[in-house]
């Protein structure tokens, strides 16, 4: 049976790997919803106008839109969001009418239209989110798992969190190869943050799995991801006395953390997942069972740390 996979933000960093990686792999049809012609357009020369592929100019938060184009979909990849954390801080009602009012539009489009399955993509941001960028990502991330009482069972809604994607537009390491060019100095921040490790064609896989594995109500987090010291990766690019340094932004933390304290009881190790069962009883679901989690991989601060030539390699996309 043909599939239809319907992907929200399906020209951003993630969302076009997700297309490509669907059209490559199944002969099911992919709509890519976004809001970029252009993007779009890249899209479709870099897949030689594949056939089973749908470009769809279209914005989350027009429903209508979406009820439109969502028709006859088997799944939902929701990977659109307004992301930048500097950015959010200075732009609330637009981070939330996107991440927050968007994505509830597509869950309840999703839900009316009686696809399958839907996932949403989260961040470790929204856990003791400290940012509104990741204040909006919690809200979203819980009111889809919480829409699984309204589903009834007709449609299962899961989410999948992750820390920072290191080859995504707008990276670190893209940044300060921009600033080094233009013969700036690069901007580091203080004190010393540290970072889960995540690229973009993990992020895919990871997709793929949950959607395939997916009961509906839980929160899929990859576990024995390892981390990095912001400035041990600094010092492969630039010396340290060359360095710009300040404090870290508004609601910037020094470490991440991928689950929070109240998660962890409910948080099972399946496979390579951790998997957070939900704690609504109104929600008639069969808990996953499996091995505890290891506290010490939770936080970026006590994970095991990735050496900076390994990372390099896997920036490359060649590990």
């Amino acid at each position: 049976m043909t599939e239809r996979y319907f992907v929200t933000g399906g020209t951003g960093s993630l969302g076009s790997k997700l297309v490509k990686h669907l059209l490559a792999t199944t002969d099911d049809i992919v709509v890519c919803y976004s809001r970029d012609p252009h993007k779009q357009n890249r899209l479709l020369t870099e897949t030689n106008n594949n056939p089973n592929l749908r470009c769809v100019i279209g914005d989350i938060r027009d429903k209508d839109r979406l009820w439109w184009w969502m028709r006859g979909a088997t799944a939902v990849a929701h990977c659109a969001a307004l992301k930048h954390v500097d950015i959010g801080e200075y732009n609330s009602s637009e981070y939330e009418s996107t991440n927050i009012v968007g994505s509830r539009n597509v869950m309840e489009t999703a839900v009316k239209l009686g696809v399958q399955k839907a996932i949403i993509i989260s961040s470790d941001k929204s856990v003791a989110a400290a940012n509104l960028y990741g204040r909006t990502k919690a809200v979203a991330e819980r009111s889809w798992i919480r829409f699984n009482t309204e589903a009834r069972g007709k449609t299962l809604l899961s989410a999948l969190r992750y820390g920072n994607v290191f080859d995504s537009q707008g990276n670190v390491v893209q940044v300060w190869k921009e600033r080094l060019q233009k013969g700036l100095p690069i901007i580091v921040r203080e004190p010393d943050p540290t970072r889960f490790i995540c690229f973009l064609r993990w992020g895919v896989k990871w997709i793929v799995d949950v959607l395939a594995t997916m009961r509906g109500g839980e929160v899929f987090v990859p576990c024995n991801l390892r981390t990095l010291s912001i400035h041990t990766l600094a010092k492969q690019f630039s010396p340290e006395d060359q360095w710009q340094r300040l404090l870290l932004g508004s609601g910037e933390k020094q470490h991440e953390v991928l689950l929070a304290p109240e998660e962890v009881p409910d948080t099972v190790q399946v496979g390579h997942f951790w998997v957070v069962n939900p704690l609504d009883h109104q929600w008639k679901y069969e808990k996953w069972v499996g091995a505890p989690v290891d506290i010490s991989q939770v936080s970026s601060a006590t994970a095991p740390r990735m050496p900076v030539g390994e990372f390099l390699v896997q920036l490359e996309g060649k590990g």
